[in-house]
């Protein structure tokens, strides 16, 4: 990362320096448009049925499947953000049920 994102100024998290760490991540991921989908602004689109019915399977919608695609690039790219500003201690303490970037 260069200078330039600002990716470099945010410090490791080491679950002793949370204000600092969290102001420089938010600023962060805000100059990177991710913030929207860690503080849930954007919320994962559901697959929409191309059907009415949904008792029995029904292929999804081309454009349901690209905008659930698009937001689970997003924020899987601000989990990978996170956790490389985190210490190893800490990365190994985020559970494994935790799957998006709000629950990291």
């Amino acid at each position: 990362m260069s200078s330039k994102t600002g990716f470099d100024s945010v410090p490791a998290f080491d679950d002793s320096n949370w204000l600092s760490w969290s102001a420089r991540m938010s600023q962060f991921l805000m100059a990177q448009k991710l913030w929207a989908y860690v503080s849930s602004f954007i919320t994962k689109p559901a697959l929409e049925s191309t059907a009415l019915s949904t008792a029995t399977s029904h292929p999804t919608t081309a454009e349901s499947v690209k905008a659930h695609n698009d937001w689970v690039t997003k924020d899987s790219a601000a989990i990978s953000y996170i956790k490389m500003k985190c210490t190893e201690s800490v990365v190994v303490g985020i559970p494994m049920t935790h799957t998006t970037s709000k629950e990291v």
